[in-house]
């Protein structure tokens, strides 16, 4: 099965890049957050894939991870109403949102990385 990441932006769900789906689906694996970067936004961006958010310039978006099933693998046809969305916050303004202190060592030492790679 193929996995998409996609963000809530307003009412609309925005499919991230190759490299950020590579590298989200990665953390999902390891229940982790990190920085990644992005072709999807300017700069660093923060992932916490326990809480599904994504964070950049301050701002918070809703992540979610959504699988095919066999029956979309198979067709040619963009059928978004065969996909499954799995893990995302059913109230988002119930949800609990871990706060993150961008400018510790640590936080700026990644941010750095990021940018030379």
């Amino acid at each position: 099965m193929a996995a998409q990441w996609v963000y809530a932006n307003g009412s609309t769900w925005v499919t991230l890049d190759r490299s950020a789906q590579f590298q989200i689906e990665t953390l999902w694996t390891r229940d982790a957050s990190s920085w990644i970067a992005s072709d999807s936004f300017r700069g660093p961006v923060y992932v916490d894939t326990s809480e599904m958010v994504l964070m950049f310039a301050g701002l918070s978006y809703v992540i979610a991870r959504r699988i095919s099933t066999l029956e979309h693998e198979r067709s040619n046809e963009p059928s978004f109403k065969k996909l499954k969305t799995y893990r995302t916050p059913t109230r988002i303004a119930d949800s609990k949102f871990k706060k993150v202190d961008l400018n510790t060592p640590a936080a700026q030492q990644a941010r750095r990385k990021l940018q030379f790679e």
